[in-house]
């Protein structure tokens, strides 16, 4: 046995009615319209080829007492019972089977008097004045067209104001981020020791004796200015010889010489270092010029150089952090966002005694640590901003997410992994377009009501097009209504 609707009309129901009742009706059953005696429903075929179009593809059966109502319905070859026992069991109306009976010797009756000559009677008059009409009443259904412009009515949502976080038991999930960083930390010395270098030389000797001269190791000589210089060696100093009969040798020796102060004062020019301990024996000078005499200051690395270093090991593990985040935030994980605060710890630094007492002017310590930062997905907090504001609209509203402002007031990070957002948010809402239900709505109405339904149907009428374009009404069936929508103007929140 074949699944079947049944649709029982009442005494008043009109054509609309009965078009929602099968618009209702299950897609996969058979319809069986039970349509009570004097119903208007029943007065014209042309509603019940309306309601065997809306049927379709089903199969539509009319179960009515009234004896007129089953002969409109067989002549528009829908099958019509009794009641619906007869429906059951397929018993068509006995009136039926009378008229084809009917029929056919009146066929008889047309090929046995091949010529008799057409007579037009009251009856066939009516017949024919009944098919006009029906033919006019199609043309009223089938020919009229509308088309329905609407656009969703407006209205504002917020603005709201509110936080969202993301981590452990929060809204949002978070991800951490993690990298051991390494850096240098820079010092200078600030301790010294003095390093003092004794100019050197040599100085020239001449013998005035004829007797070898012993010029002891410490021998002190002289500028005119003061500067000594001591001898470093012991050396002879050869006798003078006159030889017949007046030809003089003159004895002279080379002795090492250096500054007895250390110091660029012991650079002294040739010819300068003139005097001897004794005079009347030698003479002495020096025939080069003095040099090498130096004071220098050598840096060393005190204690205290190391512990300012080491105060700043931190800030410089933090830079190295930062720079550490500038590389997350550059290439993100897919799908995510990195928070724009980095966390740092110092794990490790050179000890003190890589440095202390190095004689350097400035040292390097080696400082490691780790970085963590947090991320999110990318489409945070936008995301449960809209969230927020779609939850604060009316149940029959949507949110029109083009029309969102999310502003953030305030963002901030702890080191135990909670993110926060403190968010302003508001937007527009548009009123749900039912197209359908606007059509059954619309369906054999004047056009000047046109306006005013579909305002109750929460949009606004931006155009009205018909044809043909003198006819006042919308169709009456509601396929012939077309709508469609255009872009809302966003509410101002």
């Amino acid at each position: 046995m074949s699944v079947r609707t049944v649709v029982d009309l009442g005494r008043d129901a009109t054509v609309l009615d009965a078009a929602d009742r099968l618009r209702e009706a299950a897609d996969d059953a058979d319809i069986a319209l039970v349509i009570p005696g004097g119903a208007p429903f029943a007065r014209n075929a042309v509603f019940l080829d309306v309601a065997r179009q809306l049927s379709e593809p089903r199969r539509l059966s009319v179960v009515a007492a009234d004896a007129r109502t089953r002969s409109l319905a067989a002549s528009m070859r829908i099958p019509a019972y009794t009641t619906l026992a007869s429906l059951e069991r397929q018993e068509l109306d006995p009136t039926e089977r009378l008229d084809r009976a009917r029929s056919g010797l009146a066929g008889l009756a047309v090929r046995r008097s091949p010529l008799t000559r057409f007579r037009p009677t009251r009856r066939g008059l009516g017949i024919a004045g009944s098919l006009l009409l029906a033919v006019l009443l199609s043309a009223v259904v089938a020919v009229p067209q509308t088309t329905v412009t609407v656009a969703p009515t407006t209205i504002a949502v917020g603005p709201i104001d509110f936080e969202v976080r993301a981590g452990s038991g929060a809204e949002i999930p978070k991800t951490d981020l993690s990298a051991t960083v390494t850096t240098k930390v820079s010092g200078t010395a600030s301790g010294s020791r003095a390093e003092d270098t004794k100019a050197t030389g040599s100085a020239h000797l001449e013998n005035k004796q004829t007797s070898d001269l012993r010029i002891a190791k410490g021998t002190i000589f002289s500028t005119a200015q003061g500067i000594r210089f001591q001898t470093t060696e012991e050396k002879t100093l050869p006798r003078s010889v006159i030889i017949f009969p007046l030809t003089l040798v003159v004895g002279s020796v080379d002795i090492a010489i250096e500054a007895v102060t250390a110091g660029p004062a012991g650079n002294v020019p040739a010819q300068r270092i003139t005097f001897g301990p004794s005079a009347s024996d030698y003479t002495v000078t020096n025939t080069t010029a003095t040099a090498g005499g130096d004071s220098k200051k050598i840096p060393i690395v005190k204690q205290e150089d190391y512990l300012a270093a080491q105060a700043r090991a931190a800030n410089a593990v933090q830079a190295a952090a930062e720079a550490q985040l500038a590389t997350w935030r550059t290439t993100p994980k897919a799908g995510t966002a990195v928070f724009p605060k980095v966390f740092s710890k110092l794990t490790s630094l050179s000890p003190a005694t890589e440095v202390v007492g190095k004689e350097v002017a400035t040292f390097e310590l080696t400082a490691s640590g780790t970085a963590t930062a947090f991320a999110y997905p990318a489409e945070e907090p936008t995301k449960s901003a809209l969230a927020r504001l779609r939850a604060a609209s009316n149940s029959s509203f949507t949110l029109d997410e083009r029309s969102a402002r999310v502003d953030v007031t305030r963002s901030d990070a702890l080191e135990s992994g909670v993110i926060s957002w403190t968010l302003h948010a508001a937007g527009s809402q548009l009123a749900r377009v039912d197209r359908e239900a606007i059509k059954r709505a619309l369906a054999g109405h004047d056009r000047s009501e046109v306006a005013g339904i579909v305002q109750g149907s929460g949009v606004r009428l931006a155009r009205l097009d018909w044809f043909p374009e003198w006819w006042p009404r919308l169709p009456l069936i509601d396929a012939r209504i077309d709508v469609r929508e255009v872009p809302a103007t966003p509410a101002t929140p």
